[in-house]
């Protein structure tokens, strides 16, 4: 694969990593204003949470776009490098959780989250 092909793959996978942040945000954002839910009644009420809450809707629609995107990634790239940038998503999540949501995330949290970048890093170098 010549640099030029492993640069749009590259490309390719951290933009359906990011938009998979972004999305589990989004869903998390929704489900807030819905509450508390079992699964057997997520299961019954899916349909009308999705139709009825423009944050469910946006976040699974935007999870679907990244995926569609990783899928194209898969079809030229190797999943041993690829799949762990998709790690990257813990990344955008964690600050878009922060600044969104009001989460706070601890030290421990954050040295986890830069552990998680350097072994993304120590994937993908050469």
């Amino acid at each position: 694969m010549g640099d030029k092909m492993e640069l749009i793959v590259l490309l390719l996978v951290v933009s359906a990593a990011v938009m998979g942040g972004i999305a589990q945000v989004l869903l998390k954002k929704g489900m807030n204003g819905v509450g508390s839910i079992t699964l057997t009644e997520m299961t019954k009420q899916f349909v009308r949470i999705v139709a009825t809450n423009p944050y469910v809707f946006l976040g699974l629609l935007i999870y679907v776009i990244s995926t569609v995107i990783y899928l194209a990634a898969l079809s030229r790239g190797e999943l041993s490098i690829l799949y762990p940038i998709i790690a990257i998503s813990y990344i955008v999540a964690a600050v878009f959780a922060v600044l969104f949501l009001n989460e706070k995330i601890t030290l421990i949290r954050w040295a986890g989250i830069i552990t998680i970048v350097v072994g993304v890093v120590m994937v993908v170098w050469k």
